[in-house]
């Protein structure tokens, strides 16, 4: 089962999309082997303000349950000298922020939904990108949010010790706090079973950021 999307690419980052779909064509070809890696610039387009209206049709599916956690913990464990890294980012996650559900999304990037999309996080060759949804909303006192989308922020994570910095946690913990305020609903990286679909059928009031 998959939800329909609308989606507007904008015309900068048309031609990187359109070589990101035929390298990920030609990996599914090769048995659907996933990268060890995902560069940075990555987490620039990819992710460009995925928190707004899109306006072209197209299958956005992702996985969940049981299906998601055995192929995140593989993501995890092939991220190489990183992978300590990434299991502490989301043992951070499921500790710092009770109720979370860990999906992933339909760039295959591991991600935690809290009524909606909160967080997620990529391995790229030097560090693991932890990035917010709401980043932009974020109180930044110690200046580790990078990225200049409209939402999107994150940390560039290389040690156990950048995992372990308050101020990570500070931020993770803020970023939580708002989407339980303020659910996050109509994303093109949403759950099928979001906690917001189910406080829309409640009658509470549920919408992106403005």
């Amino acid at each position: 089962m998959t939800h329909t999307y609308i989606q507007v690419i904008k015309q900068p980052t048309l031609h990187r999309l359109t070589r990101s779909v035929r390298r990920r064509a030609a990996t599914s070809k090769r048995g659907n082997r996933e990268s060890k890696y995902v560069d940075s610039e990555s987490c620039g387009w990819v992710w460009h303000d995925t928190l707004q209206p899109y306006g072209e049709v197209g299958e956005m599916p992702t996985v969940e349950g049981r299906e998601a956690r055995v192929w995140i913990d593989e993501y995890v464990k092939k991220a190489g000298k990183l992978s300590g890294v990434a299991k502490m980012v989301r043992a951070l996650v499921k500790k710092a922020v009770a109720g979370c559900e860990e999906y992933v999304n339909p760039w295959k990037i591991p991600t935690f939904d809290l009524n909606g999309p909160l967080c997620f996080y990529m391995v790229a060759k030097e560090h693991v990108i932890f990035g917010f949804m709401r980043g932009a909303m974020l109180r930044d006192p110690g200046k580790l949010l990078e990225g200049t989308g409209k939402y999107l922020r994150h940390v560039k994570l290389r040690s156990a010790a950048d995992v372990r910095r308050s101020e990570v946690r500070a931020l993770l913990e803020e970023a939580a706090e708002l989407n339980r305020k303020e659910p996050v609903t109509g994303t093109k990286v949403q759950m099928k079973q979001s906690r917001a679909a189910g406080t829309r059928k409640s009658g509470r009031r549920a919408t992106t950021p403005d």
